[in-house]
Order: C-alpha cells, then sequence, then structure tokens
C-alpha cells in the first residue's frame, strides 16, 4: 500500500513517517509513502496510486483543502484525512468527501485509529479495480465494470456501458491482469468480460451493441471458457 503525507512543517512530515513506520512493524504490513511539503508539487506529480493521504490544511502555498479539491479532479476514491490545529477547518472536509481528520499535535494511537479507518475505506473502493492513467486524468475501474477491452495501436481500450476509457499500453500487458478473472480472449487484440456476452454465433461473439471477432486459433479454448464460466452460474 502506499500513503501520501503532505505538511510544510518538517518536524509534523517526519513524526507521521515515524508513525507509519511504527504501524508498519506492529501489523506486518509493506507500506511506501511519498512525502511533499507543499500541495502544489504534490499534485503535479500524483499519479492516482496511493491508498490514502494526509493533508495539512494550513499551508503557505497551496492549502490543504485546495490540494484535496485538486486531487479530486483526478482521484474520487482515495481516502484523504486532514491534518489540522483547528477544528472548525475540519468542517470545509466534506467538500472533498474527505473521510476524517486528526488534530495536532497527533499521538500515535488516534494516527492509528485514523489510518486504519483510512485504510480501510481504500481496501473497500479499491478492491477489484484497474487504475487507469492518459495525459487527461486518472479513472479508477472496477473489473466488474468493463465490457471488452481492446487494443488501438499504441493504446489500450477498456469499454463500458457508456464510455470507452484508453491508456498508453500492450495488450499483452492487459491480459497478464486479467486473464485470470472472466476475461477471455476472443482474438490477439480483445478480451471481453464473459459476463457480458449475450451470444456467440459462428465466429462473432455479441457484447451489448457490439460485435467482436472470434478468431478461429483463440475459438475452441473461448468456447470451453465460456461454457466453464456459464456452468458456474456466473452469469
Amino acid at each position: 500500500m502506499k500513503i501520501g503525507i503532505v505538511d510544510d512543517d518538517r518536524a509534523s512530515r517526519e513524526q507521521i513517517l515515524g508513525f507509519i513506520a511504527q504501524y508498519a512493524r506492529e501489523n506486518g504490513e509493506n507500506i511506501e509513502t511519498v512525502v511533499s511539503d507543499d500541495g502544489i508539487h504534490f499534485v503535479s506529480d500524483y499519479r492516482g496510486d496511493c491508498d490514502a493521504l494526509f493533508l495539512d490544511v494550513e499551508m503557505p502555498l497551496m492549502d490543504g483543502i485546495t490540494t484535496a479539491k485538486k486531487i479530486r479532479e483526478v482521484d474520487t476514491t482515495v481516502s484523504i484525512v486532514f491534518l489540522t490545529n483547528y477544528s472548525q477547518y475540519a468542517i470545509n472536509g466534506y467538500e472533498v468527501n474527505a473521510i476524517d481528520y486528526v488534530m495536532k499535535p497527533i499521538t500515535y494511537f488516534v494516527f492509528c485509529q485514523k489510518l486504519k479507518k483510512a485504510l480501510a475505506f481504500s481496501g473497500k473502493n479499491h478492491s477489484g479495480e484497474v487504475v487507469i492513467r492518459n495525459e487527461q486524468h486518472i479513472v479508477r475501474l472496477p473489473f466488474n465494470k468493463i465490457w471488452y477491452i481492446d487494443c488501438e495501436k499504441n493504446y489500450v481500450a477498456y469499454h463500458t456501458e457508456k464510455n470507452v476509457y484508453r491508456e498508453r499500453s500492450t495488450m499483452h500487458a492487459a491480459a497478464a491482469q486479467f486473464e485470470k478473472m472472466s476475461f477471455i480472449m476472443c482474438n490477439s487484440g480483445c478480451m471481453v468480460n464473459a459476463a457480458y456476452v449475450k451470444k456467440v454465433a459462428g465466429n462473432d461473439v455479441y457484447v451489448g451493441d457490439d460485435i467482436l471477432q472470434l478468431s478461429r486459433g483463440r475459438k475452441k479454448e473461448f468456447m470451453e471458457r465460456y461454457i466453464d464460466y456459464l456452468s458456474r452460474g456466473c452469469c
């Protein structure tokens, strides 16, 4: 798991890092941290890969509330916990769906409570999903919302009921991540979620209003896996 810390006070950052290290030792967790002393640089470098963020509310260049708003533009599910000296600032957390706040000075006991809450919330929202990154945004897309995946030149496209999300990648990389689930290759450039297959007729796989090509070389394996999927009552 990965935790972000944004606080302009060095002593506060070091204290939180110490708390996280202690928590990791006591709970046998492997926790990666990313630390910044201002919101501007953190937002510009943010890749949507944190499970939880601890943001200081009062910072000179970009305050914690503004930082959280910028984060929410690209990541709607990361757990946000505010750090503050004044409880009245915490009320603004509802604007960015913050899950909690921590009053300074911080004790290890209280920090652990907030951290456990943040990680539990993160696990609830991040289980069974893929993080798609491109030049415009970062999207956390649940596996069960994906109808099929195909490749378009240097991009992989994730098709859902209403949208198509693209990122620079390869079909090989996508297949490695999805093939152990209910996704089945129907040709070398397309993988379909068995849950959304309406019918298979000849060399055509019907998914929603789309018709996908089932290659001759993939047909036997595709039908075996699809029949197995249906026999397990997963449709």
